[in-house]
């Protein structure tokens, strides 16, 4: 479904000699807390924006902590006309 047309998108993306980058929503807010937690933040800030495409997956399948949707927000915002996010979500029911 929507996951796997987007790794598609991302695969067509590395063949045109882009850089990707591919996480599941919960994973890249985990890789943000343990930078956070090592001192990193900043860097690791700068690095996932500088990505030219950006694949979050699976938002919306846990309810997201406010400081974790915040860093969300600052990520989609920061990357926001510089270079290309594409986000896929799944309704919880």
């Amino acid at each position: 479904g929507k996951s796997h047309l987007a790794q598609a998108i991302g695969q067509a993306a590395i063949q045109q000699g882009y850089r990707v980058v591919y996480r599941e929503t919960h994973g890249l807010l985990d890789e943000l807390a343990d930078a956070t937690l090592d001192g990193a933040r900043k860097d690791y800030i700068e690095w996932i924006v500088s990505i030219p495409l950006l694949i979050v997956d699976d938002l919306g399948m846990r309810k997201l902590p406010l400081t974790a949707a915040e860093d969300l927000l600052e990520i989609i915002m920061r990357r926001y006309e510089r270079a290309s996010t594409l986000v896929t979500s799944k309704s919880a029911r």
